[in-house]
């Protein structure tokens, strides 16, 4: 009864208020996440990223960012990345183990890229303060998590103008507007995660950057930044 609003930073978390808790329906609120999409809006030249990134190739690459951990599907995409029926395609991953818990994963990570024989194929880069250059020099963006409350990722890749391909688990079914802006496919599932690789590396499904960059406004940090003013203002009013 103390609490004025309950601010949910998605629609389908909203609905898990609803329904798990007894907060009256006028008190809970959707407030997106906000991010800095300034940064995003003038990416450095491709070639140039990748120089910088030490991938000096032509090629098509998928690019997945995030900690090395079980839940982020980093196994998951290179599995994929080896039943592509395209051997050209490089996969890149920008990240680091979490701090203090060890790096078992990413030992599983070197292992499985050994054991596939994708040593050459696979690029394996630290994580860096400035991620717009990793998404300027990817093709595609994964984010082959099991499960994502807000992905953020997929926001800042919708900034850059990145086709998505993300699991349907989560908050980003509600990013992508349910395979609208992006590929959704099922969680810890390879082969259909590298059919869709295959699908939107060939050009069967394609997305228009410009609308990319467009959907991601809905979360620019100035107007969520407004939106919590104005709620504030009504509830001291």
């Amino acid at each position: 009864r103390n609490i004025d609003l309950w601010s949910c930073p998605l629609e389908w978390l909203k609905t898990q208020v609803l329904t798990m808790t007894n907060m009256p329906k006028d008190r809970i609120v959707v407030v997106h996440s906000g991010v800095e999409l300034s940064r995003f809006s003038h990416l450095p030249d491709k070639s140039k990223a990748r120089q910088l990134l030490d991938l000096l190739s032509e090629l098509p690459i998928i690019g997945l960012i995030g900690r090395f951990d079980p839940h982020k599907g980093q196994l998951l995409l290179i599995e994929a990345l080896k039943l592509l029926q395209s051997t050209s395609v490089q996969l890149c991953l920008l990240g680091e183990p979490t701090r203090e818990e060890g790096n078992d994963y990413e030992i599983q990570m070197y292992d499985s890229i050994s054991r596939l024989g994708l040593a050459d194929r696979v690029h394996i880069r630290p994580f860096r303060e400035d991620i717009e250059t990793f998404y300027s020099a990817m093709d595609i963006i994964v984010m082959a998590t099991k499960a994502e409350t807000v992905g953020m990722v997929t926001i800042e890749a919708l900034a850059s103008g990145k086709p998505v391909i993300a699991t349907n688990t989560g908050g980003s079914p509600e990013i992508l507007k349910f395979g609208q802006f992006g590929r959704l496919v099922k969680p810890s599932d390879p082969e259909e995660l590298s059919l869709e690789i295959e699908a939107v590396m060939s050009g069967q499904c394609t997305f228009n950057p410009n609308e990319l960059v467009q959907r991601a406004a809905d979360f620019d940090h100035n107007s969520v930044c407004e939106r919590v003013e104005q709620l504030l203002k009504l509830k001291t009013a």
